[in-house]
C-alpha cells in the first residue's frame, strides 16, 4: 500500500513476565478483516506466555500522531513495519525448475 493509503495501520508490543516492552511490530492492513484476524493470535499468544501486549490501531496520521505522542518517532516506527513478501517473489519462488536432462550412455 501507498504511504497516502486509506489502509488500518496496527502495532502490536508484547512485555516479558515482569511487564517491561520488548519492542513492537507495526503492520498495514487493507480491511479491518485483517487486522481482527492477527489480534486474535496475538491475544492467544500473550493468554499463553502470561505477558501483557500493548496494541496500537488506526488510519495513518491518527496513528502515527499517537506513536509520536507516546515517544516513537516516524523514522523509528518505519523500522518497526513489517512489509509484506510481494506476490511476484512468492510466485517465482513456487515454480518448479526443469528436471535436468539424462545424459545418453
Amino acid at each position: 500500500m501507498s504511504k497516502n493509503s486509506k489502509g488500518i495501520f496496527f502495532r502490536y508490543e508484547f512485555s516479558n513476565e515482569t511487564g517491561k516492552l520488548e519492542g513492537g511490530d507495526i503492520f498495514e492492513f487493507p480491511n479491518i478483516a485483517k487486522v481482527l484476524t492477527l489480534l486474535g493470535k496475538i491475544i492467544k499468544v500473550a493468554h499463553g506466555d502470561e505477558v501483557a501486549v500493548n496494541i496500537t490501531m488506526g488510519r495513518e496520521k491518527p496513528f502515527f500522531g499517537f506513536l509520536k505522542n507516546v515517544g516513537i518517532s516516524r523514522a523509528d516506527a518505519e523500522r518497526e513495519m513489517v512489509h509484506p513478501v510481494a506476490k511476484t517473489a512468492k510466485k517465482a519462488a513456487a515454480k518448479k525448475k526443469p528436471a535436468a536432462k539424462k545424459k545418453k550412455k
